[in-house]
């Protein structure tokens, strides 16, 4: 049932001072609904209301001011791609082409999906829709970008020692009490507790993937938010609780961002390494999907392993429980072979391994490592002070040192 906001909004769509008024979040939540109503007016075969509805949207999204609808530009593109879905499926092939050129426009790079939709099986017979594929392949198929990266480089890049923590660190050592970590932990070894604790953040703290972090950005005061009004975090935020959660467990971990080639592409993730004494490597975890990644075999791997593995074709398992917010499982072709697999071209993280490091504070210099193929250069998101290099073994360096205690 279409909701009383999308009611609305309908009768309010000639009015361009009223749509302008809606907030982003607003807006965002009329959309994903307009988004589920179609989808389900296709499965009827109803696509005269489908129509409506794509062409009623595309109608108020254009009376946004551009601000918001740069913001809301994913939704845009998902719309001309059911636009070009009704045109398809009702004989007007000429038309599906342009409306499918104009999501790819906007940002459209769901390569597989296309490929694998039958409502698009009729177009195969015409060139423009043949040559539009395989243009998508080049920047959307997300195993075909990163098979054809350049190769990392054995070139010394002299980076300075990445640092973490000591977990004597007074906020570090509170965390550690105040939430009983090493009863989440568990007694089980080293693999274990170290998936007891992703897990638990997971579980304790929400996702929302436009959610701004707040300014204090640190696993108290986010944990704290959350049990005062439910306060969701971002994928960075939720790695940076889970990297404080480490921390204070004493073990050495970093949160990664993680980039995909395209830097148009706004969408990327951060996770967490954390370095296994057992195992002796860093191994991936991603608290905002409980998810972790193991080979063939069954042993857990780190995320330059999964990127090689990936980059091969060789097996890889996505352990059964990863989800999002406990109510979206996750799968390997989705999760791995298709979002990771597009988010593994480059990656960066502090060079300081520490609490509270993201929250601004006067008179302080941030320091930050990125790992780049060979020959790319990416210099979105530049941050205070920021060091390359083409050398994974230097940006996956084993610890070295641990940051001294200077908190009060």
């Amino acid at each position: 049932m279409i909701k009383k906001f999308y009611i609305l909004l309908i009768a309010t769509v000639l009015h361009q001072n009223v749509i302008a008024q809606f907030s982003e979040d607003e807006f965002r939540t009329y959309s994903y609904d307009v988004i589920n109503n179609v989808y389900q007016y296709f499965i009827d075969y109803d696509y005269a209301k489908a129509y409506q509805l794509i062409v009623s949207w595309q109608t108020q999204y254009e009376l946004l001011p551009e601000a918001k609808k740069a913001s809301l530009i994913i939704f845009a593109q998902d719309n001309a791609y059911d636009l070009a879905k009704y045109y398809a499926l009702t004989g007007y092939p000429e038309h599906a082409i342009q409306q499918l050129e104009v999501a790819i426009e906007r940002g459209y790079r769901n390569y597989y999906k296309l490929k694998g939709d039958v409502n698009f099986n009729s177009l195969y017979e015409y060139e423009d829709f043949v040559y539009l594929l395989d243009n998508l392949q080049k920047v959307g198929d997300n195993l075909f970008i990163l098979g054809t990266t350049p190769e990392y480089s054995s070139y010394n890049s002299n980076l300075p020692n990445f640092t973490y923590q000591n977990n004597y660190a007074a906020p570090l050592h509170q965390l550690r009490q105040h939430y009983k970590l090493d009863s989440i932990a568990g007694n089980g070894n080293e693999e274990t507790q170290i998936i007891n604790l992703m897990r638990w953040v997971h579980h304790t703290v929400k996702h929302d993937g436009f959610k701004v972090s707040p300014s204090e950005q640190n696993a108290l005061n986010f944990l704290q938010l959350s049990k005062q009004n439910g306060n969701p975090l971002n994928c960075h935020a939720m790695a940076i609780l889970l990297n404080d959660v480490y921390l204070a467990m004493g073990m050495e971990s970093r949160y990664i961002t993680c980039f995909p080639k395209d830097s148009a592409d706004w969408e990327y993730h951060v996770v967490n390494a954390v370095y296994s004494k057992m195992n002796k490597k860093w191994l991936y975890m991603d608290p905002t999907n409980a998810a972790y990644v193991m080979d063939g075999k069954g042993q857990l791997l780190g995320l330059s392993e999964i990127r090689e593995h990936l980059i091969n074709k060789r097996v890889l398992i996505l352990n059964p429980d990863a989800n999002w917010n406990q109510t979206y499982t996750r799968t390997e072709t989705e999760y791995l072979w298709n979002y990771m697999a597009k988010n593994m071209y480059w990656f960066e993280c502090p060079l300081n391994s520490e609490f509270d490091y993201e929250t601004e504070k006067q008179n302080t210099t941030k320091t930050y490592i990125r790992l780049y193929p060979q020959g790319y250069v990416n210099n979105i998101y530049l941050k205070n002070e920021t060091y390359y290099t083409n050398n994974e073994s230097e940006f996956w360096a084993a610890p070295k040192k641990l940051l001294s205690d200077n908190s009060n």
